[in-house]
């Protein structure tokens, strides 16, 4: 375990944006994206209105608030990594925002193993929750 922990430190390389689109999720139930075509690793886009800097301000402090590190922010794209408290293994979330569309798109994916226990899954409906709150304040 303490090898797979190690491993999970590296960053993937294919986070990012590109198109316009995050990257699909793998092969595999760990997991979730709101642009994949595989019904077992699709989540629902986050509504969302305001600004870039409005929405990635409200995202930026949601996914603090949870425990997450945001890594980077470019525009609307935020990237943050969660760590898990036992085996300290790493999970990537991203969030796209077009502003155009009112919609935040998001993955969040573990680095290692094939399940994830929804650990991705439920993350992301707690960011919703967040942000839907904070949006109504």
């Amino acid at each position: 375990m303490l090898s797979l922990s190690l491993f999970s430190r590296k960053t993937p390389d294919n986070l990012g944006v590109a198109d316009h689109r995050l990257s699909d999720c793998p092969d595999s139930k760990n997991c979730v994206s709101s642009q994949t075509t595989r019904k077992v690793n699709f989540i629902e886009p986050l509504p969302m209105q305001g600004t870039v800097a409005e929405v990635v301000q409200r995202l930026r402090e949601a996914i603090e608030d949870m425990g997450g590190a945001v890594v980077e922010t470019n525009g609307g794209y935020i990237r943050a990594e969660f760590s898990s408290s036992f085996w300290r293994f790493t999970d990537d979330l991203e969030c796209l925002y077009s502003e155009k569309d009112g919609l935040v798109h998001v993955r969040s994916a573990s680095r290692v193993g094939y399940f994830d226990f929804n650990a991705n899954r439920n993350r992301l409906e707690i960011l919703g929750r967040k942000v839907t709150v904070e949006s109504a304040q």
